[in-house]
């Protein structure tokens, strides 16, 4: 870190101008619209799970009828359906469900059959009573997925709107300071290659304790930097650990000093 120069005055005084890197402004735009289909999928998935829910603690018998039976069943999946009519506040529904090769050999069309479903929609998801439907594995496939959905939703989101909001205030009205590179890593994990650098860097005002991070890269980055480069960091100056290597940054500055790297 002593080969390093600890800080500089390249900058103009905040606020500074920036703009949007061109390339991550597209890959942030897919992300945008990414996120928007995704926050649909999760709302498709908790609307089956909720549905479900009412329908099991809330939803009232109806008498239904069989209309028909089908074996969907392939050389490797075994699928039996069988098509049923309702009937509810002099209203005829149809529905249909997944059932079990048991309760297909027993089912014939005509037979009286008893459903639950929502008054207020009884065409919605109704549930095949008295048989083994699949309905449980359903919602706990349903929650399961949810909890996923909640995970990747975060980091969607983080991606597409925060890291860029980060990265535009840091650039405004953040302090600079060199970042000297200070370990070159990769990581092997199956068919993928992960190039990582570690670096770190002193905030102004500040004699003994230097801020560390590290920064995934691709290969080309990778490959153009050395243990010992300097690297220009801008951090919040109350909170040094929130920071961002100017060089990987989703904007860049207008009139910067062209030896800012």
């Amino acid at each position: 870190m002593e080969d390093c120069q600890k800080k500089r005055k390249l900058l103009r005084a905040a606020p500074r101008q920036v703009r949007p890197n061109t390339r991550r402004a597209e890959e942030i735009a897919l992300q945008r619209v990414g996120v928007i289909a995704y926050v649909g999928f999760g709302i498709i998935l908790l609307f089956n799970a909720s549905l479900m829910t009412l329908i099991e603690y809330k939803g009232v018998a109806m008498p239904a009828s069989v209309v028909s039976r089908t074996d969907e069943s392939d050389e490797e999946t075994p699928s039996y359906r069988v098509n049923f009519r309702y009937q509810y506040d002099d209203m005829i529904y149809f529905g249909k469900s997944n059932i079990t090769k048991s309760d297909y050999d027993v089912i014939e069309p005509g037979m009286s059959l008893m459903v639950r479903a929502l008054p207020i929609a009884p065409s919605l998801l109704p549930a095949l009573q008295g048989f083994h439907t699949g309905r449980m594995g359903a919602f706990c496939l349903d929650c399961a997925l949810l909890a996923i959905w909640a995970v990747g939703a975060w980091a969607f989101v983080w991606s597409a709107f925060f890291s860029p909001r980060n990265h535009r205030l840091l650039l405004r009205s953040g302090v600079a300071a060199v970042a000297c590179i200070t370990e070159k890593t990769t990581a092997l994990d199956e068919d993928t290659t992960s190039y990582v650098i570690s670096y770190e860097f002193l905030p102004e005002g500040v004699t003994d304790a230097d801020v560390t991070g590290k920064r995934m890269l691709t290969q080309e980055q990778y490959d153009a930097l050395s243990v010992g480069d300097p690297l220009t960091a801008f951090y919040d100056a109350k909170q040094p650990h929130c920071h961002v290597l100017y060089a990987f940054a989703d904007y860049y500055l207008l009139e910067a000093d062209p030896k800012i790297v």
